[in-house]
């Protein structure tokens, strides 16, 4: 049977004891709640857009490009974000922000930025930071790539451009030194003296009466002796004796020297048209070879652009989750249950462990006697 009376005793003695629990529970809540600071958490998306020069990749090929690249871009924020506070460690910086990607077949490539901080001001800007510095990232990355995907091709154009320079420069310099006169009337200034000096070579020995009378005087006596007979040889020493006197007094000299310069300046005139042959035959060949280096160059340059990979920002930064003074007040009301709790179970406690006998079925579970009769408590003044 219940007992009101004595269970109305055991909960006005313990009411003190439940009030100072629930009392230091929620106190020791609410320093807690206010020595935590709060946390805002605001988020942004970034998608990542590709070019038409892509559209003939396959998905699963761009989108591990994609992943690759985000990757990079994530890595590169991080160690970024870790040198702006080197005393900083990496799980504090973790703790601040997170860069997650996200991929599917049928959706495109995802850069979820988040960031955690102690005021919703702070939150959102770190996430509007952080989105802007992947696509300024992303950009220099991409840059990086290029340029060096680009570095050897630049290294043959400027080669070849400066091939072209110096073939150029020696060209302009070796026309610089060009004859004065044609070739073809060097040639025919040759022709005539060469014809002048036929002509006086065999004028000359037929006007000389003493020569004819030597070549007669030769023929007979060839007709008498061997051509080894001092006679003979006598003769001829004459002819060309008297030969040498006829021409005396003739420009024979003078137009063989003019002739040999004619000559001289005709072969020059020739290995100079060949050099200049030479030199236009290589700038032909130098600019060539930088065309078609510059065509490649540009084909790599389109190449690369329209393969170019852009961040673009489709969600703005913005708080994320429930407000701070809701989850205050929810945290309040779950400290306030938990001290109600507490009380309870305090209390119950302290009823569970009492050895005191304050009741006849204390006597018979301390003892194992069934008492007959009880004497009730008349106070102390019948006592």
């Amino acid at each position: 049977m219940f007992d009101w009376r004595y269970w109305r005793w055991e909960i006005i003695r313990n009411v003190p004891l439940a009030v100072v629990v629930a009392l230091l529970i929620v106190t020791f809540g609410w320093m807690g709640l206010n020595i935590l600071p709060p946390k805002y958490t605001a988020s942004a998306r970034v998608v990542l857009e590709r070019q038409i020069g892509m559209v003939s990749t396959s998905k699963v090929q761009r989108s591990s490009e994609e992943m690759q690249h985000l990757q990079v871009v994530v890595h590169t924020l991080k160690a970024a974000m870790n040198d702006i506070d080197p005393k900083a460690k990496l799980a504090e910086i973790d703790e601040n922000f997170d860069l997650k990607v996200e991929s599917s077949r049928d959706k495109p490539t995802y850069l979820f930025v988040q960031s955690t901080m102690p005021s919703p001001a702070a939150a959102i800007g770190l996430a509007n930071s952080l989105a802007t510095r992947a696509m300024a990232m992303s950009d220099a990355t991409q840059q990086a790539e290029i340029d060096r995907s680009l570095t050897k091709l630049r290294t043959v154009l400027a080669g070849n451009l400066n091939r072209l320079n110096l073939v150029r420069e020696t060209l302009s310099a070796h026309l610089s030194e060009a004859p004065t006169t044609e070739i073809d009337d060097l040639r025919a200034r040759a022709s005539q003296l060469r014809a002048e000096l036929l002509k006086i070579s065999a004028d000359t020995p037929v006007q000389s009466p003493a020569l004819k009378k030597l070549y007669s005087e030769l023929s007979a006596a060839r007709g008498l002796y061997s051509d080894l007979h001092p006679k003979i040889r006598l003769i001829r020493t004459r002819i060309a004796r008297s030969e040498r006197q006829s021409l005396v007094g003739q420009p024979i000299e003078g137009l063989q020297k003019q002739l040999h310069d004619l000559e001289a300046q005709v072969i020059a005139g020739r290995v100079f048209q060949e050099k200049s042959h030479q030199l236009e035959q290589e700038v032909g060949t130098a600019n060539t070879a930088t065309k078609r280096a510059q065509d490649k160059l540009s084909s790599a340059e389109r190449l690369s652009e329209s393969n170019r990979m852009q961040l673009k920002v489709v969600q703005d930064a913005a708080l994320t989750g429930r407000s701070q003074e809701e989850i205050r007040a929810w945290l309040l009301a779950a400290v306030t249950l938990a001290s109600l709790l507490a009380a309870i179970g305090a209390v119950a406690l302290r009823i569970r462990l009492d050895r005191h006998l304050r009741h006849p079925r204390d006597l018979h579970r301390a003892l194992g006697l069934t008492p007959f009769a009880t004497i009730p408590d008349l106070g102390p003044s019948l006592g």
